[in-house]
């Protein structure tokens, strides 16, 4: 068999993988829709179920009611404060190595801690 026969028969079979392969995946993705529908429809049976499940529970809990600090049920709103220090600051003193420092004609000028 002359070489460009056999080249021919090669390229033939090659294409006829090819179009082999195509239908191939063409097969694949079909049933790869088919597997995520019949999951997707699990899912929702499992979700159903968890929902039956939790409603008593959700039911209860929305029951429930806080009691205030003087036996109340009525939730206070919590005062903002007004410009006093924040209990995380009380006690901190600034050191003298983290001054602020502003430069003022381009030398820097203490603007804490100045007697």
């Amino acid at each position: 068999m002359p070489i460009f026969e056999r080249m021919i028969t090669v390229l033939e079979a090659a294409e006829t993988l090819k179009a082999q392969a195509t239908g191939g995946i063409a097969q694949i993705g079909a049933g790869l829709a088919r597997a995520q529908s019949r999951m997707e429809a699990q899912l929702g049976l499992c979700l159903d179920d968890l929902d039956e499940g939790v409603r008593p529970i959700l039911e209860a809990a929305e029951k429930v009611t806080r009691r205030g600090a003087r036996g109340g049920a009525v939730a206070r709103t919590r005062a903002t404060r007004s410009g006093a220090t924040p209990m995380s600051n009380r006690g901190v003193k600034n050191s003298p190595n983290t001054e602020n420092r502003t430069k003022v004609g381009g030398n820097p000028v203490k603007t804490r801690g100045v007697k």
